[in-house]
């Protein structure tokens, strides 16, 4: 059974503790930090920046002058990349949690119509590869995020186009022989923006469908079941969703702008 995750709109909390004509001023949202218990989110509009300190637990907000929030948790370990691969056109280096894997990108140009996904085993050095000619520009080189691993360190999600479309595809990890194999998530969305596992069962993403292109929305894929759901609608696609303590954040468009 998956853990339930609980997703929280703290525009609307904002708007409600503080004066109306003093909300009307605000117009977007973001996340500028967070720990296992608060999330640190500034509210901005034509003529001021306020930062708010919110509860995950009460979901209450406070106006603060704080720019950063104390670390309640355990600090995640830095892994170092290899100097040899830090070069021209490498990049989008994402560390498994445990450091045995490392996966990057090899983005192609004009010169090198050619792009790369790579997975490489830290301990051993063996790296699995999957490379793909080009005949437009890459647009993969311009997304926010292109790799992601399950908590368990056993799945890999990335991004690829492809198909036409942004979309995402799966890496099984242990299964792995020669080459970077892997297959299209069977999402229902035409495009996808944003991506992150909550458990090493559930995977939340942000897309929008080939009937209404211009209306992105919060969707929650269970592997066990394959079950594809819809969480919220009217999503932003250029914020990214995070996860902070047992809930998933996201800016969705209220009536006086996007705020998580």
């Amino acid at each position: 059974m998956t853990k339930p995750i609980y997703l929280i709109f703290l525009l609307t909390l904002l708007f409600s503790s503080f004066h109306q004509a003093e909300a009307l001023s605000i117009q977007y949202g973001s996340i500028i930090d967070s720990n296992s218990s608060k999330a640190l989110i500034q509210y901005y509009g034509i003529d001021k920046k306020q930062n708010f300190i919110c509860s995950i637990t009460t979901l209450k907000c406070s106006l603060t002058k704080k720019a950063a929030l104390p670390v309640t948790s355990k600090v995640e370990k830095k892994f170092t990349v290899p100097p040899e691969l830090k070069g021209t056109n490498r990049g989008r280096f994402t560390f498994s949690s445990d450091g045995l894997f490392l996966a990057y990108y090899v983005s192609g140009n004009e010169l090198n119509p050619n792009r790369s996904y790579i997975l490489r085993n830290m301990n051993t050095g063996k790296e699995y590869t999957l490379s793909q000619s080009l005949s437009y520009w890459d647009l993969v080189d311009d997304e926010q995020k292109v790799f992601t691993f399950s908590p368990d360190n056993k799945k890999l999600i990335y991004m690829d186009d492809s198909s036409g479309y942004m979309s995402l595809y799966i890496v099984d990890i242990p299964s792995l022989d020669t080459t970077l194999t892997s297959v299209r998530l069977p999402t229902s969305t035409l495009q996808v923006s944003d991506f992150l596992f909550t458990t090493n069962q559930v995977l939340y993403y942000v897309g929008n469908t080939k009937e209404n292109p211009h209306t992105w929305s919060l969707y929650r894929y269970v592997f066990q079941t394959k079950k594809t759901t819809i969480i919220a609608k009217n999503v932003s696609y250029v914020n990214s969703i995070k996860n902070v303590g047992e809930k998933v954040i996201f800016n969705q468009l209220q009536k006086e702008g996007y705020g998580p």
